[in-house]
């Protein structure tokens, strides 16, 4: 296909289009109240992030709380199994950190890298300590 022919018929049936019917673009404002009042949803798109952190949560939380006043089960469910998770997110952390520090060709690197995770678990194992000690 010729690059010029096609961009010339296309700018072609683009003024024409516009010089027969200049208003109609403009002239078509939808009233999306009266148009959807009592059609049902379909095809909705459910959007999961990456990675269900602890942010993603509490951005649920904190979105349904303003919208419904009520939180949502994700939270209390995060919660209730506090230990288990704290050692999850330990092993997490000590595993992102160990991979911050690790860099290919630097001979000092494996000695930062396990140093960070060992701060990691560290920090995780008293969150757990912590955790553990609470009453209810």
């Amino acid at each position: 296909m010729d690059r010029r022919k096609f961009f010339k018929s296309g700018s072609l049936f683009t003024i024409g289009a516009v010089v027969l019917n200049p208003l109609q673009g403009s002239a078509n404002i939808a009233d999306l109240q009266s148009i959807n009042k009592n059609k049902k949803a379909k095809n909705i798109i459910l959007l999961v992030s990456d990675g269900m952190s602890t942010g993603t949560l509490n951005m649920t939380d904190l979105f349904l709380n303003r919208k419904t006043g009520t939180g949502s089960n994700w939270i209390q469910l995060y919660k209730d199994n506090k230990v288990s998770r704290a050692l999850m997110d330990t092993a997490s952390s000590a595993l992102k950190a160990y991979g911050s520090q690790l860099i290919i060709g630097d001979p000092t690197s494996v000695i930062r890298a396990q140093i960070a995770a060992a701060a990691a678990t560290a920090l995780g194992l008293a969150q757990v300590a912590m955790i553990a000690k609470q009453q209810f």
